[in-house]
């Protein structure tokens, strides 16, 4: 699925996408900005035999829940280009006020309204903020754990060292747009209003 013609052999054997319509894949996380997780119970993985006290220290919060339920979520590395580029998206959200104070119903269910706390929001550096999106940044909100997992995630969402790409997620932790290097913070703003279905002007 997600643009494949192949069918997997079982259910088990699962291959993370990272495309539009994909699910976000999960990897576990160190959460660096503890408003990111608020409110989350963090995973309980005593009852696995197999792993040690610090395993299981270290796996209690997942990509996931970096998603909030309530806006879209952009996750980013710590590149000077995807900073000045949330920064943009946020300006542009911000000269849009119908879409920052009122509650939206979008045609394709997603309920967006303007209930986010001011601690999930981020600001850009006009200090301009949006209930739309939240922005999920590695090395300053979380880092993912040093181990094979965590590095194909970086990889695979283009958030690794010396790289802009990164991943547009919806409220349901769905990907609705990936962000390659030359993706522009209007096209993300245009991905966030045709999933709401609403006509960018």
């Amino acid at each position: 699925m997600y643009g494949s013609l192949s069918y997997p052999p079982n259910a088990s054997d699962y291959s993370p996408k990272y495309i539009a319509g994909a699910r976000l894949p999960h990897t576990w996380i160190i959460p660096r900005n503890p408003k990111l997780v608020a409110g989350i119970t963090p995973a309980d993985l005593s009852y696995v035999s197999e792993l040690t006290e610090s395993d299981i220290e270290l796996r209690k919060y997942s990509t996931l829940d970096l998603c909030a339920y309530d806006a879209f979520t952009l996750i980013q590395g710590p590149s000077a280009k995807s900073a000045a580029r949330a920064a943009e998206v946020l300006d542009l959200l911000y000269q849009h006020p119908e879409l920052q104070h009122s509650q939206r119903n979008s045609s394709n269910g997603v309920n967006i309204s303007g209930t986010h706390s001011d601690a999930e929001i981020s600001p850009d550096p006009l200090g301009h903020t949006s209930p739309l999106l939240r922005t999920a940044t590695l090395s300053q909100d979380f880092d993912t754990l040093p181990d094979t997992a965590g590095d194909a995630f970086c990889l695979q969402a283009g958030i690794n060292e010396g790289r802009s790409g990164g991943l547009l997620v919806r409220p349901d932790q769905h990907i609705q747009l990936r962000i390659e290097e030359e993706t522009r913070a209007i096209d993300i703003v245009k991905a966030i209003y045709e999933h709401l279905g609403l006509e960018f002007s």
